[in-house]
C-alpha cells in the first residue's frame, strides 16, 4: 500500500545503527518510521540508549518521541525513559513451587514437615550465596593482583 511504501522510504532517513536494527528485525518498521522523524542527534541518542538497555521503544513510545521532537521539546532524558526497563522488568518476582517429587530425594524422612523443608532449602541457599561471594572475592583479588605482578606474598625476611 501507499502508506507502507512511505514508511519504507522514511527508513532511509534513519541513522545507520537504527537501520541495522530494522534489518536485524530488532526494531519494527512502523516504530522505525516514527523514529525517522527525529533529528540526527536525537536518533543517535536513541540508538545509544537502545544499545545500553537492550530494549527498543514501543510504537506508542516512538510516536510520542516523534511528537516531542517536532514540538522541539524532546530531551535526552525522555529518550532514555522510552527504553528504560519498567518496574516489572527491573525487579522480577521470584516465586517457585517445588513438588514432592522434587524435594523427597533431599528429605527422605517421611516425618519431615514443610517448615523443616523450608529451613533446609534456605540453609542450602545461604551456603550457595556464601560460595558465590567467595568466588567473586577470589576473582576480584586475582583481577587486582594482575596489574601488580604475580599474586604471591613477598618472601619473608631471612632469620
Amino acid at each position: 500500500s501507499r502508506a507502507n511504501i512511505q514508511k519504507i522510504t522514511r527508513l532511509t532517513k534513519l541513522e545507520p545503527e537504527l537501520q541495522q536494527m530494522v534489518d536485524d528485525k530488532k526494531l519494527p518498521v512502523h516504530t522505525a518510521a516514527d523514529i525517522s522523524y527525529l533529528k540526527k542527534d536525537e536518533q543517535k541518542a536513541l540508538a545509544d540508549a537502545i544499545k545500553q538497555e537492550d530494549k527498543v521503544p514501543s510504537g506508542t513510545q516512538a510516536a510520542a518521541l516523534k511528537k516531542e521532537s517536532q514540538a522541539g521539546t524532546l530531551t535526552t532524558e525522555n529518550i532514555k525513559k522510552a527504553v528504560a526497563p519498567t518496574k516489572r522488568e527491573e525487579t522480577p518476582v521470584l516465586k517457585i513451587t517445588l513438588g514432592e517429587e522434587d524435594l523427597r530425594p533431599y528429605f527422605p524422612d517421611a516425618r519431615t514437615t514443610i517448615p523443616d523443608v523450608k529451613r533446609g532449602v534456605l540453609e542450602a541457599l545461604d551456603l550457595r550465596k556464601k560460595a558465590l561471594e567467595r568466588q567473586q572475592a577470589k576473582a576480584q583479588s586475582e583481577k587486582e593482583g594482575k596489574g601488580k605482578g604475580p599474586g604471591k606474598k613477598p618472601p619473608s625476611p631471612a632469620r
